[in-house]
């Protein structure tokens, strides 16, 4: 942002949307948001997004953080083991 190229702040928004919608609908909105605020508005005005996309990156990051194949198997096989009535 610091070069006030729009073109460039919608194209890295274009690419961010594709990549974060598949973690957070959330982060998908802001991001297609954030591109067309930056092809109608240019760089100042999208500012406050660009702050805002930011911190849930940076949300989902932690979020995913030491995730493995293997931790995702073992939290389906958790999910999907039935509940006993000792533990209802």
């Amino acid at each position: 942002m610091s070069d006030h190229d729009a073109l460039r702040l919608r194209e890295a928004a274009h690419v961010s949307c594709e990549m974060v919608t598949v973690f957070s609908s959330e982060a998908g909105d802001r991001a297609s948001s954030l591109e067309d605020d930056a092809a109608c508005y240019g760089v100042d005005e999208c500012r406050s997004l660009v702050e805002h996309l930011d911190v849930v990156a940076l949300k989902i990051i932690q979020q995913v953080d030491g995730l493995s194949i293997e931790t995702l198997r073992q939290r389906a096989a958790l999910a999907e083991s039935p509940v006993t009535s000792a533990e209802t």
